[in-house]
């Protein structure tokens, strides 16, 4: 009997400390929802706070820019050594600076996005990259070009041409000369005054600010193959951006 009662005791002991036990367990266990929703509650204050914090320091930017990529359709440009066209690469670009410039809330107009165009007479063709931007009521007008000469005669480098009357318009070529010389990718060839060098139908013609650029000598075999390459192409439509976005701001 006495036995018995040993066997009760220790067995009613053990039911006893089990219990203990599992009320501390749960004492010590998190409470995963109350968690989960405090964690909630931080991640949504935070992105409360960041949202608010770039919308505070962001740039607005009113401005319309209209990018023109030159030539186009049956008009090739110029024609480089291995038979890349101008056009190609000028449109490579634009597409390039458009998307930057889009993505840091610039409006962009382009004048075409594909080379799928029906432009035959020149004048009518660059009377109508002027009225894209006067329908779009657009500040700036920026045309991409390249420049080409003899086949390898050492003419290289990229130009800047504007009318030479419009300060704002100066400055800007300005950065954006300075914007591709850090690149070091080819000869800084200057701004050029239109009024000097020779008339620019896109540029004296245009009630927009604008400039021409002339990337570099598809003629030239080292200026080719940087422009040519997506990452020259990438490279090149970075800098004019940040240089664009700079002025704007």
């Amino acid at each position: 009997m006495l036995n018995r009662n040993k066997l009760l005791f220790s067995q009613k002991l053990e039911i006893s400390i089990i219990a203990v036990l599992v009320v501390l367990s749960h004492a010590w266990i998190p409470d995963t929802d109350a968690k989960m929703e405090s964690n909630e509650v931080i991640e949504e204050t935070q992105i409360q706070t960041a949202t608010a914090y770039v919308r505070k320091t962001e740039p607005e930017i009113s401005e319309i820019i209209v990018l023109d990529a030159g030539h186009g359709g049956v008009d090739s440009g110029s024609v480089g050594e291995d038979g890349s066209y101008e056009k190609d690469i000028n449109l490579a670009v634009t597409l390039e600076l458009g998307e930057y410039l889009s993505k840091k809330g610039v409006q962009v107009v382009y004048t075409r996005t594909d080379d799928n165009v029906e432009w035959i007479d020149t004048t009518a063709d660059l009377q109508k990259r002027i009225d894209t931007g006067i329908n779009a009521s657009a500040s700036y007008f920026f045309s991409i070009h390249l420049n080409s000469s003899e086949y390898n005669d050492g003419a290289r480098g990229f130009e800047i041409y504007t009318d030479g009357q419009n300060d704002d318009i100066l400055s800007l070529a300005a950065s954006i000369q300075n914007a591709l010389n850090e690149l070091d990718y080819t000869q800084d060839r200057g701004i050029k005054n239109t009024h000097e060098m020779g008339s620019l139908y896109v540029v004296d013609r245009n009630p927009i600010s604008s400039l021409l650029l002339e990337l570099g000598f598809i003629s030239d075999c080292y200026d080719l193959v940087y422009l040519n390459s997506a990452y020259g192409q990438y490279e090149i439509a970075k800098a004019l951006g940040e240089a664009i976005l700079a002025h704007l701001v």
